[in-house]
């Protein structure tokens, strides 16, 4: 058993998974700098005409999603709010999942 707030136990439990005989494998673990989509297992990102790509397409789209913001919330929740919808719509449109 690993202490969860042990250094180095984050992605544990994954890594510990996916060496599984019957193995659990959602995500790719290894880094990929110039390849940031395609972390999802079994997904293929879909090519999009824009002129950003990997981590300048995230950028663009929380940078989109901060100017429709609820002014309202407290600072916390808009943070979590561009994240959300910044990280659904890679799943819509880079990833095709609904």
């Amino acid at each position: 058993f690993k202490d969860p707030l042990e250094e180095g136990a984050k992605d544990g439990w994954l890594i510990e998974m996916e060496n599984n005989v019957r193995s659990f494998k959602p995500f790719n673990l290894e880094e990929k700098k110039n390849d940031l989509y395609s972390l999802v297992v079994g997904y293929k990102p879909a090519r999009l005409f824009t002129s950003s790509s990997n981590y300048g397409l995230f950028d663009q789209w929380l940078n989109d999603k901060s100017h429709k913001l609820d002014n309202g919330a407290t600072k916390e929740q808009q943070f979590m709010d561009i994240f959300y919808e910044a990280t659904k719509t890679i799943i819509e449109k880079k990833l095709k999942m609904q």
